[in-house]
């Protein structure tokens, strides 16, 4: 009876967010333009390369070979590569919607016109309905995550719906494929499978297949594949081996992709590191934390609940789990701090933490169960949660709603001028207000 009510509310949470994340007006093409027609050439012509396409305004011999952090004009996000036009940014996305642009070429649906010329208002429009099925399939999985904790069905419904509409999944990942978009499922399909472990069904295979996926998705990933490896071989030596193994392999597959496509080893997306910096820390972590237009505290007011649930009740939960979930967001912080960009460029709040999201439901569930268990205080810090969760889904969804959050970052020049996320009189959850 159980596991029927609570499929149920799974599918209600899936659909409820569809609507709500497809219905969202705001559409956002910036860094991932191209990474669907990537798709289509990966579907129709079995290469990357988009040199059978025409792309309006495109012409092939000024595009540059190597990308570093500027993005100058039109068409930053391709390289040329002994003659081939490529998409600069990381093709894990690509592979991975293989599948709904198989779906939608079947319907007569691409981003082409006449099957060759390139459509830039197609694939703006296709990539927010990707973007809009996968968050709504990490809303179903976040609630899947309170059911395994395990939490009342109620509780799992409230984390779900708190995880999905009061965090950057609705105001950035679910208006278009960012990188941040993949990454975000991947790292939510990761933490249930560490939660099943718990329960004696560990997955090495699946585990290091997600994480793998999500290095090729996106590079930070590499946090969460240190954090986990480690976990692995201190609590889970005789499955750490296959783990170990399987990752290995897909690691070699991605570099042999790289070395036939970009020529390297590692793409230049993948080599960032070097430009991290640890001496500006000091300034650009609080920015990154509670700065108006920025700040992870300010965009997300439910994070400070978790910690205190976390802190208040840290001998009770599991602290293996509470440690890892920790730890990979502690170090996303820093190598966001530590970014030349750390403001994530034209982007709502603090989009490039998205990925710690499901980390962050992680504690959120785990603190949760306690509080389930602690009557005296639990009507109180219930009541105080939900009023916070309010309120980040009125911030979360003024930006999918509101056309002036996006205009606001070249209003105010952020790329220019990125001290200016510190401007109280003009942040950008407000714009338009």
């Amino acid at each position: 009876m159980r596991s029927e009510k609570a499929g149920r509310v799974r599918m209600l949470i899936f659909l409820g967010c569809f609507v709500i994340f497809s219905a969202s007006p705001v559409t956002v093409l910036l860094d991932s333009q191209f990474a669907l027609l990537t798709t289509e050439s990966l579907l129709k012509n079995h290469t990357p390369s988009l040199n059978r396409f025409e792309i309006p305004g495109l012409d092939p011999s000024v595009l540059p070979a190597r990308r570093g952090l500027q993005q100058p004009g039109m068409f930053y996000q391709l390289v040329r590569v002994c003659g081939r036009v490529l998409y600069a940014y990381p093709h894990g996305s690509s592979f991975l919607s293989l599948p709904f642009v198989a779906v939608l070429d079947a319907l007569g649906i691409s981003t082409l016109n006449n099957g060759r010329t390139y459509d830039l208002m197609r694939e703006a429009l296709l990539e927010k309905l990707l973007a809009a099925l996968l968050m709504a399939v990490t809303a179903s999985v976040f609630f899947e995550i309170g059911m395994h904790t395990p939490l009342p069905i109620s509780w799992s419904a409230v984390l779900a719906i708190g995880g999905a509409l009061g965090t950057q999944i609705w105001s950035s990942a679910s208006r278009t494929l960012w990188s941040q978009t993949w990454e975000a499922l991947l790292a939510t399909f990761t933490v249930l499978l560490l939660l099943q472990g718990k329960a004696g069904r560990a997955r090495p295979i699946w585990l290091a297949t997600v994480l793998a996926w999500m290095y090729f998705v996106r590079p930070t990933a590499a946090v969460a594949i240190v954090g986990v490896t480690l976990y692995l071989g201190l609590f889970y030596r005789r499955k750490v081996v296959t783990y170990v193994i399987v990752l290995s392999a897909w690691m070699l597959i991605f570099v042999l992709y790289w070395m036939l496509v970009f020529g390297q080893v590692v793409p230049d997306y993948y080599r960032q590191g070097g430009l991290l910096e640890l001496t500006p820390i000091a300034a650009t972590l609080p920015a990154v934390l509670i700065s108006p237009s920025r700040g992870l505290l300010v965009f997300v007011p439910t994070v400070p609940m978790v910690l205190y649930l976390v802190a208040r009740y840290w001998k009770a939960l599991d602290r293996r789990l509470a440690t890892l979930a920790l730890g990979i967001i502690g170090s996303n912080l820093l190598l966001v701090a530590s970014y030349p960009i750390w403001w994530g460029g034209w982007s709502y709040g603090p989009r490039l933490l998205t990925g710690t999201i499901p980390w962050f439901v992680l504690l959120a569930a785990l603190g949760c169960r306690s509080l389930v268990a602690d009557c005296w205080r639990s009507p109180i810090v219930g009541r105080l949660g939900l009023a916070l969760m309010l309120l980040a889904i009125a911030i979360n969804g003024w930006g999918a709603v509101s056309g002036a959050t996006v205009l606001w970052s070249k209003e105010v020049g952020i790329n220019a001028r990125p001290e200016l996320v510190w401007d109280w009189r003009h942040p950008q959850f407000l714009a338009g207000l």
